[in-house]
């Protein structure tokens, strides 16, 4: 019986395998990027916002669909790790893939720590926070920044390979460039990955790691203590994003 049934089994673990996978190469294969609208020709500023909201929500809301998507695979793999069950050759493979694309080090960490990092990375940002950073960061669309190079976040960039845009008021001592991108939907995706990998963002992903815990829906204004090392500005930013998702509820069209 088992030479029956040997072809099949491996056909089924071979398909999951690669179903799994796709999703996290999916963005790749779209083509048709958004571009970015011309925000600075607009003079009225409740239009200007909403617009502008309307444009950004369907970008942060996909990329946070994908993020949401690696979650649930993750979390099956925890699940079954948890209860002591051992994990199948491609299962490791996949949980392995999670290590690489969110940056922790199967070197460093047991397997223990590694399950626990990688269950506070790979989950979303709320997308009221998304697009109140994203208004700040790139003055509505209109900075720069944004227009020149598709940088919605401010996000810096050290890179020798990849030059970014130089600050006009940057400090004669500084090195950094604000990072440019191919299109909008890149810069949402970098934009979530950062504060889902970087040390700076430790204290957001805890915080929203707690707030699962809790069962509690993840909430923006609360989040955004987390992001205190996002700007040098620190709390006085803190405070800036969360004025601008609390003014703004309405435009953002949330509900």
């Amino acid at each position: 019986m088992s030479k029956v049934y040997k072809k099949p089994v491996l056909f089924i673990v071979f398909f999951t395998t690669l179903v799994l996978f796709s999703d996290f190469d999916y963005h790749s294969r779209i083509t048709e990027e958004p571009s970015l609208p011309y925000f600075d020709r607009i003079d009225d500023t409740k239009l200007l916002k909403r617009l502008f909201f309307k444009f950004m929500h369907p970008i942060i809301e996909l990329e946070n669909d994908l993020v949401l998507k690696q979650r649930k695979q993750f979390l099956r793999l925890y699940q079954k790790w948890i209860r002591g069950e051992r994990l199948l050759s491609w299962e490791m493979s996949l949980f392995e893939r999670f290590a690489e694309l969110y940056f922790v080090n199967t070197q460093k960490y047991d397997i223990y720590m590694i399950f626990e990092l990688l269950k506070r990375r790979i989950d979303i940002v709320p997308i009221e926070l998304a697009l109140a950073q994203s208004a700040n960061e790139s003055a509505w669309g209109r900075s720069r920044f944004a227009t020149e190079g598709n940088a919605m976040f401010g996000q810096w960039s050290f890179s020798k390979k990849n030059p970014g845009m130089v600050p006009k008021n940057r400090d004669p001592n500084a090195k950094h460039m604000v990072a440019k991108f191919p299109s909008i939907r890149a810069s949402v995706k970098s934009y979530i990955k950062n504060l889902n990998t970087h040390s700076a963002y430790l204290a957001f992903r805890i915080l929203r790691s707690q707030t699962r815990e809790e069962g509690v829906e993840l909430d923006g204004q609360t989040l955004a203590s987390g992001l205190i090392n996002y700007s040098e500005r620190r709390k006085l930013y803190v405070n800036e994003i969360r004025a601008i998702m609390k003014i703004n509820k309405s435009l953002m069209n949330l509900d």
